[in-house]
């Protein structure tokens, strides 16, 4: 197993289990949160034709006051991009993960801007006419969104951010997420 992604899950766990102990004593408590959402993975890479699959994201996140949080993301592929350049290759994201701050500044009662600064990891293949060559590569990420309050525990948010950048001699390509998706607070 990946050492970043048992790092993620260590940092989630200690803050829910963090926010759990809180809970127990008169200080204010804030409920841990799940996520969903789907959105266009714009992968760009040297002078090529820019790419977008669409990816789905799972997330999980515990506020530590009104405006700070800790989140983790999971998510996958959801289609096959598929370019003509070169003789063509197709673009497929197997896996993508991290750990983010989220700093929220509330604009009304139901709804704040968000900024996130965090870790991002990929795991892609493209597949070229005569090969195939799958690519694993991480870096610091950061966004910002919108969320906009549907209830009590639904929240709708608006997001994008760019989640991992590469700069390699034989490898350069920067991929950024514009996604949607709904959170339930726990």
């Amino acid at each position: 197993m990946n050492l970043k992604i048992v790092w993620l899950a260590a940092v989630v766990a200690a803050s829910v289990l963090n926010s759990a102990a809180r809970a127990g004593d008169s200080s204010e408590f804030y409920l841990p949160y799940l996520g969903g959402s789907i959105g266009s993975f714009d992968y760009r890479t040297g002078g090529q034709d820019k790419l977008s699959p669409k990816v789905g994201m799972f997330r999980v996140g515990v506020p530590l006051s009104p405006y700070f949080a800790i989140e983790g993301r999971v998510g996958t592929g959801l289609s096959t991009e598929f370019t003509e350049l070169l003789g063509g290759y197709d673009l497929k994201i197997d896996s993508l993960y991290g750990g983010y701050l989220k700093g929220n500044l509330p604009l009304s009662p139901i709804a704040s801007l968000y900024a996130l600064a965090g870790y991002s990891g990929i795991k892609l293949r493209r597949r070229f006419a005569f090969s195939d060559q799958t690519t694993s590569d991480d870096s610091g990420s950061f966004g910002g969104g919108l969320d906009v309050s549907l209830g009590r525990a639904m929240r709708l948010n608006v997001e994008w951010g760019r989640f991992i950048t590469v700069s390699r001699t034989d490898d350069n390509y920067h991929a950024d997420i514009l996604s949607i998706g709904l959170v339930w607070v726990l």
